[in-house]
């Protein structure tokens, strides 16, 4: 199976996470590279682009890996590398999904991928 390797940043305030939501149910901020982007560069980009937060990364939580479905169709390993990051500034600009600050203990519960939730809990609760 082919691996694909992505970015994704977590931003904390408090006891609350931001997170995406789709379908109902939380996912971490996270996208591909851009051919000339760092790691870095493209989880600080993911968690504007899909949040509206102007991030840093202040530390790496570590890497994630999960089954996924690309928009081609085709199954792959997804390494997802997960940074801590620190809020520079809301944006205000539009965001290519919904996101919402949630308490982290509530979002366990409610993670549209198990292996993201067992992160989040691993790292966070």
């Amino acid at each position: 199976m082919k691996e694909v390797l992505t970015a994704g940043g977590i931003l904390i305030n408090g006891d609350r996470i931001l997170l995406v939501k789709k379908r109902g149910k939380y996912l971490i901020p996270k996208g591909h590279l851009e051919s000339t982007e760092t790691i870095e560069q493209a989880a600080v980009r993911e968690v504007e682009e899909e949040t509206g937060h102007q991030t840093k990364v202040v530390g790496y939580y570590g890497s994630l890996i999960r089954q996924s479905t690309e928009n081609s169709g085709e199954v792959v390993k997804k390494r997802i590398e997960v940074f801590k990051m620190e809020l520079v500034r809301v944006s205000g600009a539009p965001t290519e999904e919904d996101s919402e600050w949630i308490g982290i203990t509530d979002a366990l519960g409610n993670m549209l991928y198990g292996e993201e939730g067992d992160f989040i809990a691993k790292h966070l609760a």
